[in-house]
């Protein structure tokens, strides 16, 4: 058995730990939605984001309708229910593969931890920033921003991976050095098989439809790291 390396190490146990800091605490009771091509959230639901808690009351989340997604017989796909630290829900799309129970899980969403590199005047317009690094982050994505009683939780419409720059409306004051934190937390998984001639549009297909069976498992595992054999 070869043994990993230092490095390798450390960024197995690192990734082990944020999983376990972005994580459901009870069951969402995911279901077909009231609109029947979207998933329920039929419990409120607590969750964590780089270990802060936060909640979700009911709610349908719907598809993202995207070609590259969708599905012709044959074929299975499985979508992890994500939300963020504003209570958005996001369906995340795995692999499609050919065979009912043979599509893998998406890999669990990376988590973007950055600072300010100067202070922010808070105002009530958009303001571009430098922070530290813009890795993992996405655009019109609600993120975290400071701690204590100058917290917000900010809409940022523009990312600059070059100039590392973000844009949004900062309306409380920041110092240099603060903490921005964007990250999704899976808090279950949804497998689609299209049986017989069924087909599946997302964010079109009824999840009922006929021959299409809908798979709605609540949590999401958190994978340890394995050594190579």
């Amino acid at each position: 058995m070869a043994a990993l390396g230092d490095q390798t190490l450390m960024t197995a146990l690192d990734n082990n730990s944020l999983a376990f800091m972005n994580d459901v605490i009870d069951t969402p009771g995911l279901a077909i939605g009231t609109t029947t091509s979207a998933v329920k959230i039929a419990n409120t639901v607590h969750y964590k984001i780089m270990g802060k808690f936060y909640s979700k009351s009911t709610a349908d989340i719907a598809f993202t309708a995207t070609a590259a997604n969708n599905l012709t017989a044959g074929q299975e796909q499985v979508w992890a229910l994500t939300l963020d630290n504003a209570g958005n829900g996001l369906l995340l799309p795995g692999g499609i593969t050919t065979g009912a129970g043979t599509a893998p899980l998406p890999e669990r969403p990376a988590t973007a931890i950055l600072a300010f590199t100067t202070a922010v005047v808070g105002s009530g317009t958009a303001q571009t920033v430098p922070v530290t690094n813009t890795n993992n982050l996405v655009a019109n994505q609600s993120v975290t921003v400071g701690f204590g009683l100058n917290a917000e939780t900010v809409t940022i419409t523009a990312i600059d991976t070059v100039a590392n720059t973000v844009t949004g409306v900062f309306t409380n004051n920041h110092f240099a050095g603060e903490l921005l934190i964007w990250g999704l937390c899976p808090i279950g998984h949804v497998r689609i098989y299209c049986g017989g001639s069924s087909t599946f549009t997302a964010g079109t297909t009824a999840l009922n439809a006929a021959s299409l069976t809908t798979t709605y498992t609540n949590g999401f595992p958190i994978h340890l790291f394995q050594t190579a054999q």
